[in-house]
């Protein structure tokens, strides 16, 4: 089931109330304390995303910005990105795996030599120069 948050994420968007607002659906609000330097926060109580957003559905934030940069990259003839969005956290801590699969597939897709012939005899042939 794909919870609330994960939703908005999706569509670029993330609720404009200070918040810490989790993948699996859980929310605490937050006390932001140091005045203009934002020297810290406090937490607060749990968040009903979905009751706040049925009373105030357009109090939403626009976080897209990285899909711009994306964009601008992708348009780079020798830069090689792909776009993945995995619905966690920001530490990543259920995708893992996933994670480390997708840095792996790249790796190999884009930044691994092709291998060298092998001889039969445990060791690499050389690669023979194109005339």
């Amino acid at each position: 089931m794909t919870t609330e948050i994960v939703r908005l994420w999706a569509e670029g968007f993330a609720p404009a109330w200070d918040g810490i607002y989790r993948a699996d659906g859980s929310a605490r609000a937050i006390d932001l304390t140091g005045g203009a330097g934002l020297d810290g926060f406090e937490l607060g109580p749990p968040i009903d995303l979905t009751a706040m957003l049925s009373e105030d559905p357009d109090n939403l934030s626009c976080v897209d910005i990285h899909r711009g940069a994306y964009a601008a990259f992708l348009a780079h003839p020798r830069i090689r990105l792909e776009h993945r969005l995995n619905p966690t956290d920001h530490a990543l801590s259920d995708h893992r795996v996933v994670l480390a699969r997708t840095i792996e597939e790249f790796r190999d897709r884009h930044l691994r030599a092709p291998a060298l012939p092998h001889r039969g005899d445990g060791r690499w042939a050389p690669r023979q120069r194109s005339v």
